[in-house]
């Protein structure tokens, strides 16, 4: 997206429907879709496809993330939040 600042997602759910063998040596086209923006909440679908034959697709629900010093910002249900560093992800 060329906005500024750059959207940040982070991921709530993902759903992976595996329809057919997928080569890992093939070319893979990938195609997606924004299907619901409610809020914060942006819903996608995508479909991977091999020579033209479905072998995957997906829904998968984020979240926009509030960035502080470069990392996702969560909400606390007290509403004062807390902050994931890389020194909180080491330990």
């Amino acid at each position: 997206m060329d906005t500024l600042p750059a959207f940040r997602f982070v991921t709530g759910s993902l759903h992976v429907d595996y329809l057919k063998l997928t080569p890992i040596t093939a070319t893979l086209e990938i195609c997606g879709r924004v299907k619901e923006i409610k809020g914060r909440k942006v819903i996608v679908q995508a479909t991977v496809w091999v020579d033209r034959v479905t072998t995957a697709s997906e829904e998968q629900q984020s979240i926009t993330a509030h960035l502080k010093n470069g990392w996702p910002r969560f909400a606390r249900h007290d509403g004062k939040g807390f902050d994931i560093s890389a020194s909180a992800l080491d330990s």
